[in-house]
């Protein structure tokens, strides 16, 4: 649960995106989420993300993160350090002059140290 719990708060992670200037889809993003739960487990996670578009329709991207989980009251293990990374490759043609239809195919991993 506090793997879904930690996978959630990194999804949500959202900062101001530095775009590069050249081809779209290209950009850098570092985020930072602190979280405390209602059973005082407190959660924290750094993300760096990016992407770098060429031929003005792809883009490939990727990132990596690393977390910590502390437990709280009633938690049957101590808390957990996790880390993880993603890639990814995507085509995005215009639709219009203002929209963009985004499709991705990428691999995620993550992975946790539970301690007792």
């Amino acid at each position: 649960m506090k793997s879904i719990k930690l996978l959630a708060a990194a999804a949500a992670l959202t900062a101001s995106s530095a775009a590069m200037a050249g081809a779209p889809w290209t950009y850098v993003d570092l985020g930072y989420v602190v979280a405390d739960s209602i059973e005082d487990e407190e959660n924290e996670a750094f993300a760096l993300r990016g992407s770098y578009g060429f031929a003005d329709l792809f883009h490939v991207g990727g990132s990596i993160s690393t977390g910590e989980i502390d437990g709280g009251e009633g938690s049957i293990n101590n808390g957990a350090d996790t880390t993880g990374y993603g890639i990814y490759f995507g085509v995005n043609p215009a639709i219009t002059d203002n929209m963009d239809l985004v499709a991705r195919v990428g691999y995620n991993y993550v992975e946790g140290d539970v301690s007792n």
